[in-house]
């Protein structure tokens, strides 16, 4: 059944748990475990959407999809169909086809759950979240995985901190609707939870949970700025102290292009040489990524036109530089899906920064947050990854928009 774009007035009070609330409490507690503890990611894919038909018919969650919701849903899903219809044996373009259909699902079961429950559920799905991540860091530690930034069921140690920034959402959540000294509390949390994934970027935006945004004033923006510099600042210095290894990583390329090292890199990076031949406190994972952007930036000024406005398809970053994926989504849409869609892409994220900014101000943040994520690192093609943000991000969004226009209908009627 499909809604029009309306919501729920009233219903809110005492917490009322709806079928739409069970649904997500199944589905998202199976799917968790799934991904941190059953190893078969193939099998688990198939497994969780079998689970997730099942859970539909048996709880039926209200679907909430207004006309313009329908065009947007079918234009994207039939774009990801035609993905699919470029390489029938490509296992990843069946998952993209998938996401969109999970952002439908849980958006609409974030509309059938009022906001006492959704705090509810907020917390349960963190707790969860928090003792799976400790079993999981402990047989990490016990198989002696972490001391090589290893661990277990993940491939590597910076998938398991884009799975940790899939928290930032329900945490930035009970910030607003549960008081701020309960939030800072889990944000704390998820802090520690970046830091011992050992992934260097999850850790840094998992500080900017703390970073507030309110009204649309110059001022305010100012004042994100200085907070973000300022938070990055302590961290960075934090770590010179007690994390050496990780403040070289960070330091590396500008190390490098203090020492006049960045016409050499240009120049490896256009035929192709590798960074092999810079010392050790030039060479990080920042100063790979520098290098991959540039491979993968004349890889595209070099390509034909066909491929550069329809792409070489999912999975077609391959033919680039051996296999290695540019760390960078952006960059792989471009590649991969073409100009066409990339522009697409570039224009939803414009208008989902401008949409935030005037209508829900509290999540801007979080979305510059996700962004530097996007543009920071593989996490498209991580099938765990990129479903739980969308579950995650696209329920939380459903139950924001339903207690705004709740209160929207409260004031008309008052």
């Amino acid at each position: 059944m499909i809604a029009g774009d309306v919501s729920y007035v009233g219903g809110g009070g005492g917490g009322r748990k709806s079928a739409s609330y069970y649904f997500a409490i199944c589905a998202i507690s199976a799917k968790l475990v799934m991904d941190f503890f059953v190893p078969a990611r193939e099998v688990n894919f198939l497994a969780f959407n079998i689970l997730l038909v099942i859970l539909f018919l048996l709880f039926r969650p209200r679907i909430y999809l207004g006309t313009r919701g329908v065009f947007c849903f079918l234009a994207i899903w039939l774009f990801f169909i035609f993905q699919v219809l470029r390489g029938l044996d490509n296992s990843i373009a069946y998952k993209m086809a998938g996401l969109p259909v999970l952002v439908v699902i849980f958006y609409s079961t974030g509309r059938g759950i009022n906001n006492a429950a959704m705090k509810k559920l907020s917390v349960y799905i963190f707790a969860e979240f928090c003792v799976f991540f400790i079993v999981n860091y402990f047989i990490s530690l016990a198989k002696g995985l972490t001391s090589s930034r290893e661990f277990w069921n993940f491939e590597h140690a910076n998938l398991l901190g884009s799975y940790v920034l899939c928290m930032l959402v329900p945490v930035n959540y009970l910030i607003i609707s549960s008081g701020r000294l309960r939030g800072r509390l889990l944000g704390l949390c998820l802090m520690i939870m970046g830091y011992l994934s050992t992934s260097t970027g999850a850790f840094l935006l998992s500080v900017g949970v703390f970073v507030r945004a309110r009204n649309f004033r110059v001022k305010n923006i100012l004042l994100i700025l200085i907070s973000g510099i300022f938070l990055a600042g302590a961290g960075i210095f934090i770590l010179s102290v007690a994390d050496t290894a990780t403040y070289a990583k960070i330091v590396a390329p500008f190390r490098l292009i203090s020492d006049g090292g960045w016409e050499r890199l240009v120049n490896e990076a256009r035929n192709g040489g590798g960074i092999a031949y810079l010392t050790s406190d030039q060479q990080g994972s920042f100063t790979w990524r520098v290098y991959a952007y540039l491979v993968y930036m004349f890889y595209i000024f070099n390509e034909g036109w066909n491929y550069l406005l329809f792409g070489n398809g999912v999975g077609g970053y391959e033919v680039v530089w051996g296999g290695a994926m540019p760390h960078n989504d952006f960059i792989l849409i471009l590649v991969d899906y073409g100009l066409l869609f990339f522009t697409a892409w570039i224009f939803f994220f414009v208008w989902l920064l401008v949409k935030v900014w005037k209508k829900y101000p509290e999540w801007f943040v979080i979305v510059i947050l996700v962004l530097f994520r996007l543009l920071c690192e593989n996490n498209l093609y991580s099938y765990y990854v990129a479903s739980t943000s969308c579950i995650i991000f696209s329920l939380i969004f459903g139950a924001t928009v339903r207690e705004t226009r709740n209160r929207s209908c409260a004031k008309g009627k008052a």
